[in-house]
């Protein structure tokens, strides 16, 4: 019934407006059928001030009276408009009947012998009517406003001129698929090119903006718009309007009258912008925040599906675009004040031009410019109004509808006799079902209250402390394990996000916001990192934090939760541990550096005491002198250069400076020489001269040392000595990226333990020889502390014909 009572709802609101429309044309016909047909009454007949003076009885003839409301009229119009001389001339009687201007006196006379062509007046002829029989020919002469000089008549003759407007700004102007140019100002410009005999280079455009791009190039003689055009006006002057049309405003059927727009300050309101009145609009209404549109049929749809609230258009404009679309359930709410003037700006360097123009278009009588907009604002709309047939097949539908909901209402109270009855019971059923709802949702408050504590008593009681962070509304919540873990009460921190961001590490903020950003976009949706937060008594102690994030169904992010755990403890023991096997690293390395010194001493101490018998005995030469003492010295370079590369790896400054790739790894070798010799390990070098980084070198070093003792280890259990043991070490540059690959002969590493060598306190050694922290230690230093990469693969290759098999461990570093 509900879907029935809207649809004749809408039945009676077209057949309202239909009516309207059909009584509007009624009207027309019969204002067509006066004395004056299609002559607006401003400009030649104005009755209203007449009918007093009318003094006929009914005993005159009918065109005794219809001739002294003519000569009454005649003479007033004269008076009162800008008119030289109206001529009637009366068929039947063969006489002519004038009214003239004659040195500001008014003249009438009547004659059978009149020239009605004059040169200088402008002529325009119209039929008089009476009950529609034809009566007579009515002659209005106007001045003639448009001669030339003949500097101007030779200007026209030696050049041709280019014309450009809107090419979609009906009914103003536009030019059809077939490239023809129509509509109001259209019709203009044809008169222009008739009175003057040329015929304009009409430019086609696809739009209003590309017009303009013309114009400031000045690419076009002439263009047609709005007087208030600011950009027009720049390099082209206007000619004196032509013609005036008023923005109106346009709301829905049922909204009020509007008096002033700057009451509807809260409203969705919007005009087409870039037209010369869109300056005027926003200067009259400075404090209104107006909205644009792309046309006037966006604006005007848009006012009836409600995304706006009031369209500001040209009356000619929105009377056009509501007929020729057919849009209803609108309606001119009030005026604006505001006014479009239409004009032809003509360029600046051509004033010839310009005062043809304003001459010639001045010269156009203004009942021929009425006839224009008449034409386009009614004739229009004669052509698109439904027919009379159309209004008698809707009544009938509306009859037919009639009656058939007069049998359905009968139908209907049959109908509610037995529905009263049936409601009755139901209700009874429904205060039932009511009742047995009412106690299961009570019930299951309960229980959702029981796992609402046991989930709250979880929590509190665990290890961990909960965060959660609502996207969408920005709350956050913190449990008060959370807050315990860092030394405050419940009800001592605020749940805010700031709480949380102004107790990380200053050094940790900027990675973590960095994975909130990526799970918050969607690159990922978990993330897992340790960071320190600040403790109430103002230490710093490590978490681990987990997180996951939750998105709706349009995959937008839109919660993250997660778990701390203080694991402060733990890597306080990992950086014991590390520090551990770093000194393991630093007695090795001893070892090894008083084997290399022993050779270099022993010539250092050789060369000495040689030196000191000869010349006892007297035959110390000069060049044995010399010979001597450039072995000792370069042995002593050799054991200082010693000393500081070890001094340099056991201060372990964390100093990012830039160093060459080379020089570190062959400083890296020189250290454990020692080691490479003890065990037969021939070192394979394959390096660029030239790769520079821009990074932490000592930190580098201990990793390539935790490198090759791993390599060294298993060289050693695998490989019997007498044969080959290699080691190889390569570095290439890749996009910025200095890549290190290392690898050994032994075999290679387990598949079933590869993936887990960087894994903290993973050793296959005993632990009497490894801590297991050498290798993870190494990836920390390459992924946190130098935003790099290091993987580890097995790999087979050929070496002097051999087949060998081995692991590779590969480290990317950015250069810079």
């Amino acid at each position: 019934m509900e879907y029935l009572r809207k649809f004749l709802k809408s039945i009676y609101r077209m057949i309202k407006k239909r009516f309207i429309l059909l009584v509007f044309i009624f009207l027309m016909e019969i204002l067509n059928a006066s004395i004056v047909n299609n002559v607006e009454k401003r400009d030649i007949i104005a009755f209203e001030n007449i009918t007093n003076q009318l003094n006929s009885t009914l005993s005159n003839s009918l065109w005794v009276y219809q001739y002294k409301l003519i000569k009454d009229t005649m003479i007033n119009s004269v008076k009162n408009f800008d008119i030289e001389k109206i001529v009637l001339y009366d068929k039947d009687l063969q006489n002519y009947y004038i009214v003239e201007k004659i040195d500001d006196k008014i003249i009438f006379k009547e004659t059978n012998n009149y020239v009605a062509a004059k040169t200088k007046l402008y002529l325009i002829e119209q039929k008089l009517y009476y009950n529609k029989k034809n009566i007579g020919i009515l002659y209005v002469y106007k001045n003639k406003t448009n001669d030339l000089t003949q500097e101007e008549k030779e200007y026209l003759k030696d050049n041709s001129f280019t014309y450009a407007g809107d090419p979609n700004w009906l009914p103003f102007e536009a030019f059809n698929n077939d490239g023809e140019y129509t509509g109001i100002v259209s019709e203009h410009i044809e008169i222009l090119e008739k009175n003057l005999k040329i015929k304009f280079k009409k430019i086609i455009t696809k739009d209003w903006t590309e017009t303009l791009n013309l114009s400031k190039k000045v690419e076009v003689d002439i263009v047609s718009g709005d007087a208030a055009d600011v950009v027009l006006a720049k390099n082209y002057k206007a000619i004196d309007t032509y013609m005036q049309n008023p923005l109106v405003m346009v709301a829905k059927d049922d909204h009020n009258f509007i008096s002033d727009l700057n009451y509807l300050k809260d409203k969705k309101i919007t005009f087409v912008d870039g037209y010369g009145f869109s300056a005027d609009i926003y200067k009259k209404y400075p404090d209104i925040k107006f909205q644009t549109c792309k046309s006037s049929q966006d604006g005007l749809l848009g006012v009836i599906s409600g995304k706006y609230d009031i369209f500001i258009g040209t009356l000619a404009m929105v009377d056009y675009t509501i007929i020729q679309m057919g849009i209803e359930g609108i309606k001119i709410t009030g005026d604006t004040g505001i006014t479009m003037n239409l004009t032809l700006f003509v360029n600046k360097n051509k004033p010839l031009l310009y005062s043809i123009l304003n001459k010639t278009m001045k010269s156009i009588p203004d009942i021929e410019k009425h006839k224009i907009l008449y034409k386009w604002r009614h004739d229009k709309a004669n052509k698109t109004i439904v027919d009379y047939t159309l209004l008698w097949q809707i009544l009938f539908v509306v009859s037919i509808l009639g009656t058939f909901l007069l049998y359905r209402q009968k139908l209907l109270q049959n109908k509610n006799l037995e529905l009263g009855v049936l409601v009755d019971e139901k209700t009874k059923d429904l205060n039932n079902l009511n009742k047995n709802l009412e106690e299961k949702v009570e019930e299951k408050t309960k229980e959702l209250k029981k796992q609402k504590d046991r989930y709250k008593f979880a929590i509190d009681g665990s290890s961990d402390g909960l965060w959660d962070w609502n996207i969408v509304t920005n709350e956050v919540y913190f449990s008060s394990r959370w807050k315990e873990i860092i030394g405050y009460k419940d009800d001592e921190l605020e749940n805010i996000f700031d709480t949380w961001q102004n107790n990380v590490h200053p050094d940790d903020l900027e990675g973590i916001l960095k994975l909130i950003e990526s799970n918050i976009t969607g690159e990922k949706n978990t993330f897992t990192i340790e960071h320190r937060l600040k403790h109430k008594n103002g230490d710093w102690i490590w978490v681990l934090d987990r997180a996951k994030t939750i998105y709706d169904d349009n995959g937008k992010a839109i919660r993250i939760s997660g778990f701390h755990t203080d694991i402060s403890q733990q890597k306080q023991q990992t950086e014991q541990l590390i520090k551990s096997e770093k000194m393991a690293s630093m007695g090795e390395m001893i070892g090894n550096i008083a084997h290399q010194w022993r050779q270099p001493l022993s010539v250092i101490s050789t060369g000495a005491t040689g030196m000191k018998m000869q010349k006892e005995y007297g035959v110390l030469t000069d060049e044995m002198f010399n010979e001597t003492c450039t072995s000792i010295n370069d042995n002593a370079q050799y054991l200082s250069k010693t000393i500081d590369d070890f001094r340099d790896f056991i201060k372990g400054d964390r100093t990012q400076k830039i160093f060459n790739l080379k020089d570190s790894i062959n400083g890296f070798l020189h250290m454990v020489e020692g080691s490479i010799k003890n065990h037969d390990i021939h070192i394979l070098l394959e390096l660029q001269d030239d790769i520079e980084i821009d990074g932490f070198k000592n930190e580098l070093t201990q990793c390539l040392i935790n490198i090759f003792n791993n390599a060294k280890d298993v060289l050693e259990a695998k490989i019997e000595k007498t044969n080959n043991r290699f080691i190889f070490i390569e570095t290439t540059v890749e996009n910025n990226n200095a890549i290190i690959k290392i690898k050994d002969n032994a075999g290679g590493i387990s598949e079933d333990i590869i993936g887990k060598v960087f894994e903290p306190y993973f050793t296959t050694k005993h632990q009497a020889q490894g801590t297991g922290l050498g290798l993870h230690m190494t990836y920390n230093l390459i992924v946190d502390g130098m935003n790099g990469n290091i993987e580890a693969n097995n790999v087979s290759y050929k070496y002097d014909d051999e087949d060998y098999t081995g692991a590779e461990f590969i480290i990317t570093l950015p250069m810079n």
